[in-house]
């Protein structure tokens, strides 16, 4: 298992009131998080596993581990494994002629809910980060609503 990089994100309780709160999604990250690391299952050393829960799991950080830190770390004949639960949301598109009539997002712990174009992560977005790790094989997880 020297080969494969995990970002763990669980958020249950978001920075605006007006997000509800979830009760099992960050208790479901860490239980994610400690299956890849338990030697007799998946072994992964925990230096190759981030871990963002509920704050740490804002917008910067959740970009700056795919973009950054997996991208520095992982190479081409890695895995990388991104497992996500938390809220996902939509809203009208703003793009013109935009073929659907909404715009599908994950939301980060920072998220504000009056506008999610300037504060989560589109799907399109979270897409075009992960195109842009070279890895050999990616494992996503998703556990939230549009994802």
């Amino acid at each position: 298992m020297e080969n494969i990089y995990a970002i763990v994100i669980g958020i249950s309780d978001y920075q605006d009131p007006a997000i509800s709160k979830l009760k099992y999604t960050h208790a479901d990250a860490k239980a994610f998080a400690e299956l890849l690391t338990d030697p007799d299952r998946c072994g992964i050393p925990k230096d190759q596993i981030k871990i963002l829960i509920d704050e740490e799991a804002n917008c910067y950080n959740i970009k700056d581990s795919i973009s950054d830190w997996l991208f520095q770390n992982a190479n081409e004949d890695s895995t990388a494994v991104i497992f996500f639960a938390g809220h996902g949301g939509s809203e009208p598109s703003r793009r013109p002629g935009a073929t659907d009539a909404s715009d599908k997002y994950l939301l980060p712990w920072d998220t504000k809910l009056k506008n999610l174009y300037a504060s989560a992560i589109s799907c399109l977005a979270f897409n075009d980060l992960l195109d842009r790790v070279n890895v050999k094989r990616k494992v996503i997880f998703m556990d939230a609503c549009y994802s």
